[in-house]
């Protein structure tokens, strides 16, 4: 699967998923960020969507996790996070530093003051190390998103984020021989099945949707 593929879904489903949660929670401050949601494929298949309210470094494991259990050839990340259309932080004239945007807005009015706006993040890594990324800003008005321009479809992205889900990608350990016999064994279908099931159990503490048609709902 190509990750413009995967991007442009993940992104109708971002806008579909903050639209419908605003709408839930009526617009109520404080209440309408979405959980964190790491997508996994194999092939043209998508295998599992993960979702959970945690931090980046969950993320990190989850994305570990499922791309070693899933055998995943292609991951997707979305969070909640800020953006600017600078490049530099209007209160210290530098290049923004990790958080920066963050601290901007909750601790110096950086939405009413226009130097960042809250957005969707959106991450797609393949087994190459080629990555996307791409920010959805918006904006809550009562009951409603307004979206704004999506950014960055275009450039080049390095980082913390992007820099360690890229190697997660590349380096994660081959299938061990045991389970090649077990694939001989039992079939392909079958124990490629129990695979998946194994890793979704593992992931206990998150909420995953498996597309499998062996696989339901799990916490």
């Amino acid at each position: 699967m190509q990750l413009s593929e995967l991007t442009d879904h993940m992104l109708k489903g971002a806008r579909q998923a903050k639209e419908s949660w605003v709408r839930e929670v009526k617009g109520a401050e404080g209440m309408t960020d979405l959980p964190w949601t790491v997508h996994f494929r194999r092939g043209a298949e998508p295998i599992a969507m993960v979702y959970f309210n945690g931090n980046r470094d969950t993320m990190f494991g989850i994305a570990r996790m499922g791309t070693i259990g899933f055998e995943a050839d292609v991951l997707g990340v979305m969070n909640e996070s800020y953006h600017s259309t600078s490049d530099t932080n209007p209160l210290t004239g530098d290049p923004w530093a990790p958080g920066e945007m963050q601290v901007l807005a909750e601790q110096h009015d950086g939405l009413a003051n226009g130097w960042v706006r809250e957005a969707l993040t959106l991450l797609a890594c393949n087994r190459a190390g080629d990555v996307k990324t791409m920010w959805l800003p918006y904006a809550i008005k009562g009951r409603a998103v307004e979206w704004g321009e999506v950014f960055g479809l275009d450039l080049e992205v390095g980082g913390y984020v992007p820099d360690t889900l890229r190697d997660t990608m590349m380096h994660a350990p081959p299938r061990p021989p045991w389970l090649n016999d077990a694939y001989a064994e039992h079939g392909y279908e079958d124990a490629r099945a129990q695979q998946d099931a194994a890793t979704v159990r593992l992931s206990s503490s998150a909420c995953c949707l498996t597309y499998s048609r062996t696989l339901s709902w799990t916490t």
